[in-house]
């Protein structure tokens, strides 16, 4: 796609953001090498992670979920969260992708405690959800009563 039709779909996205969000969010189209990658991330991944994280977002040509970025005031979008997506997703060569942008002021700590948040929120896998998945309820069950 051209930059025009980017720049086509970001002001639909702009309306439809206004609508959601009021002034303080809005839903871009970006290229993701444009993006600022926090330089301190509250996450790592060991390498064999990120390859795998890398690996299948160049199969699946595209990011499954939105970044969190912030702008600020000279326009430039910083990654909240989102940011191995993002280095990812440029490693994998995806032209552009979605991000979610935090328009209204925030200072340092605010931006701190917002990446500290979405790392911290981790979940645990449910194996009996995993297994039934893999095998069927009734092989859960029939595992279960051993």
């Amino acid at each position: 796609m051209s930059e025009d039709i980017f720049l086509q779909r970001n002001e639909e996205l702009a309306t439809i953001s206004q609508e959601m969000f009021g002034d303080g969010m809005r839903l871009v189209v970006v290229a993701p090498a444009s993006l600022t990658l926090l330089k301190d991330n509250a996450r790592f991944f060991k390498r064999e992670t990120f390859r795998q994280l890398r690996d299948n977002i160049a199969a699946d040509k595209r990011l499954s979920s939105v970044p969190l970025c912030y702008r600020h005031e000279d326009g430039r979008l910083e990654v909240l969260s989102g940011n191995h997506r993002v280095k990812a997703s440029i490693e994998a060569g995806i032209p552009h992708i979605l991000v979610l942008a935090v328009t209204e002021e925030l200072d340092k700590s605010r931006r701190i405690a917002i990446q500290l948040s979405h790392n911290a929120l981790v979940g645990e896998d449910d194996q009996r959800h995993f297994w039934a998945n893999l095998w069927g309820t009734d092989r859960v069950r029939a595992r279960q009563a051993v």
